[in-house]
């Protein structure tokens, strides 16, 4: 506790010693493109007049200019073959970035010079235009500012927010109402696979909105795109340069009037980590399955013999003190919604080089409750008659608690104008812990006033993780070709450790269920699944832009990709089985 104070309040030190040395001054900061084409501009000069502060942009156009001092200035921006301009009553405070955006337009012989009166403009929307207005395709997108509009929590949400993209489950997004297996998400420009068994399409909800820089949604096809690529490609650009020094702290809190302090609210044992969205050993596969021979021992009609052989009869005994016997839901009180995320960036200098970075981490829990939900299966239509017959109808309700954890650490660096690298590390971990309690009845097996009562208890663990290594580089020696390449790998998991689904009978007496008895001929048996799939995905994609004939506007791209994808995917099924043996041997 102690020590922990101790790091609190030399943090707290720092920070203020560092703000009291940057109190007096500020920076400034934006992009210059071309006003012709989007394209940015490589090599603007930007230069505060009458002085000589000022700096270059870089190869995304990007520029910088700190250590201001707080003031009005007119900011000039030269460029050759381009009109200089310049732009005056530009506002600079102290402890603050001001964000400045050009646009360029190509040299005239009867306009030697543009002067553009402006007090600042922070209009961050038009890097994401200029990318649409480049794109050869049809696309659609939202940036970082939109999505803090929005207040979206995570690239699922935001999505809702551009034309054509629709969500589904909370996390699978669709372009232009096709299913998951025709929608392709790439991070960075490197594809992401998917982390369920069952889908095509990535689940977007793993990656926490604090990380997103911008999101493009491409709806046609181009030949950069990977050759799977059919409906839709969503390209999710994260976080690189920030434009100052910053610290944030976010506090969230959401109230929901059928979950929140909810009494009723469904759960289960687990382990001491739940919490958190991890699972231990409290979940994990018995070893005593895990022997080929005890699992052959144990599957099919040997539990007969075991009435007579008791090292088999042992065997099985213990077989079934090892899985978690708990089958029954609990009820406690719920709490509201929560999370908390820290994020914090700057842009400093190793020696020359100057080198910016991205550091967040983000935790949340929520909770959702559904309470007195119906779910019916009918028998197919019989001819001549227009009401469809109940094979089942079931009453229930569900529980669950969402708990996750994500962070990145995104470094920069710019080795020259011309040159850049970046270091980009994701991981984020979701988890659903989900109890259900269902009654119902099913009439192919029911007779009389027979009620079924069915429980089920999952702690379903999803977790992301990806490393990339990426550089982009301007040649001037070959009329400014820019060469991008990218290699990265990708790890994804899902795990379903015990989940438990337990069924039997009761007799409804007068709205009360007693006498309950287990029928495994008219309800399922009771069950225990472990399920576990990984995916390991190295991939590496070079790209070579060169204007066609030394034109800017005339360009030609070439490049290769390559990706190799290794999926394991594992499910162990234990069943509880009752067997009926004959009067005449004495037993029961």
């Amino acid at each position: 506790m102690n020590f922990r104070f101790v790091l609190v309040l030399f943090f707290a030190i720092w920070c203020c010693a560092f703000n009291s040395v940057q109190a007096q001054t500020g920076s400034l900061s934006g992009v210059v493109n071309e006003e012709a084409s989007g394209l940015p501009l490589i090599g603007v000069t930007v230069l505060l007049e009458g002085s000589t502060v000022g700096t270059i942009t870089d190869l995304d156009g990007n520029y910088t200019i700190e250590n201001v001092e707080a003031g009005i200035y007119t900011v000039v921006f030269s460029y050759v073959s381009f009109a200089t301009q310049k732009v005056t009553d530009v506002i600079v405070k102290a402890g603050e970035t001001t964000r400045l955006d050009i646009m360029l337009q190509e040299e005239s012989l009867l306009i030697d010079e543009v002067v553009i009166e402006a007090e600042k403009i922070t209009n961050t929307e038009n890097a994401l235009l200029s990318l649409q207005k480049q794109s050869i395709s049809i696309s659609d997108g939202i940036s970082a500012q939109q999505i803090s509009k929005t207040g979206a929590g995570d690239a699922a949400q935001s999505m809702k927010y551009t034309t054509g993209g629709s969500v589904v489950d909370g996390k699978y997004v669709y372009v232009r109402g096709l299913g998951d297996r025709y929608t392709n998400t790439q991070l960075n420009g490197s594809n992401i696979p998917s982390n369920d068994p069952y889908r095509n399409s990535f689940q977007l909800d793993l990656i926490p909105s604090f990380m997103i820089d911008n999101i493009v949604a491409q709806k046609a096809y181009t030949a950069d795109m990977p050759g799977n690529f059919t409906g839709g490609n969503i390209n999710i650009k994260t976080k690189s340069y920030p434009d100052s020094l910053y610290f944030k702290v976010g506090l969230g809190v959401k109230y929901n009037d059928q979950s929140s302090f909810n009494d009723q609210f469904l759960t289960h044992e687990g382990g001491k980590y739940d919490w958190l969205g991890f699972s231990d050993a409290t979940r994990a596969f018995p070893e005593i399955y895990q022997d080929e021979t005890n699992r052959e021992l144990l599957t099919g009609l040997q539990g007969r013999s075991a009435r007579e052989d008791e090292a088999l009869a042992n065997l099985a005994d213990e077989a079934i003190r090892s899985l978690n016997n708990q089958m029954e839901p609990t009820r406690q009180t719920s709490p509201v919604d929560h999370s908390i995320n820290l994020s914090h960036g700057n842009q400093l200098k190793l020696g020359a080089i100057p080198f910016g970075y991205n550091v967040g981490l983000k935790f949340g829990r929520s909770f959702r409750h559904i309470d007195n939900f119906e779910k019916n299966v009918y028998l197919p239509a019989v001819a001549g008659s227009d009401m469809l017959d109940p094979l089942q109808i079931f009453n229930g309700e569900e529980s669950t608690e969402s708990p996750e954890l994500g962070g990145v650490i995104d470094l920069n660096f710019k080795l020259n104008p011309n040159n850049q690298l970046s270091i980009k590390t994701l991981y984020n971990h979701t988890t659903d812990k989900k109890t259900g309690y269902y009654l119902g009845s099913n009439f192919a097996s029911n007779t009389g006033d027979e009620i079924i009562v069915s429980r089920s208890m999952r702690f379903k663990e999803r977790a992301f993780f990806m490393g990339q290594l990426s550089g982009k580089h301007n040649l001037t020696g070959l009329n400014n070709t820019i060469i991008e390449w990218t290699v990265n790998q990708v790890n994804l998991s899902q795990k379903e450790p015990d989940a438990r689904f337990f069924a039997n009978k009761c007799i409804d007496e007068n709205g009360e269920l007693t006498r309950c008895f287990l029928d495994i001929n008219g309800t399922k048996k009771p069950t225990h699944y472990y399920r576990s799939l990984k995916d390991v995905k190295p991939e590496g994609k070079l790209d070579i832009t060169f204007p066609l004939g030394g034109q800017r506007n005339n360009l030609i791209k070439v490049g290769a990709s390559y990706f190799q994808k290794d999926r394991t995917f594992n499910e162990d099924k234990v069943d509880y089985v009752r067997y009926n043996v004959s009067t005449d041997s004495g037993a029961r």
